[in-house]
């Protein structure tokens, strides 16, 4: 029997795709909620530590805690490497447009 995904449940496996120095998810996996099925990604938070150094600011009383991010699995994945739509500018009303006469009937 295949596995079906419940609704508002998930599962996550630790990630194989993590990057040295990059804020990649500790763990990768999906989640259906309502009906609706997104990927999960999840971060173990260490007040002790902030990217691998050590907190100043740690005190005991803070506990490792689950940093979680949902995306729709039907969203298409944004091209970072491409720039932005360019628009074209709206039309000038009329007595803004620039004056490309000669000048020949102007003293000089």
């Amino acid at each position: 029997m295949a596995y079906e995904q419940r609704d508002n449940s998930g599962s996550v496996f630790k990630s194989d795709r993590r990057r040295e120095g990059k804020n990649d998810p500790e763990y990768a996996g999906s989640s259906m909620i309502d009906g609706k099925e997104y990927w999960t990604d999840i971060w173990v938070k260490n007040p002790k530590m902030i990217n691998g150094q050590p907190n100043p600011d740690y005190k005991p009383d803070k506990k490792t805690f689950f940093s979680l991010s949902f995306r729709p699995k039907d969203k298409p994945a944004a091209a970072k490497s491409q720039p932005p739509a360019r628009r074209a500018a709206p039309p000038r009303p009329p007595s803004q447009e620039p004056d490309h006469s000669l000048g020949n009937e102007r003293d000089f």
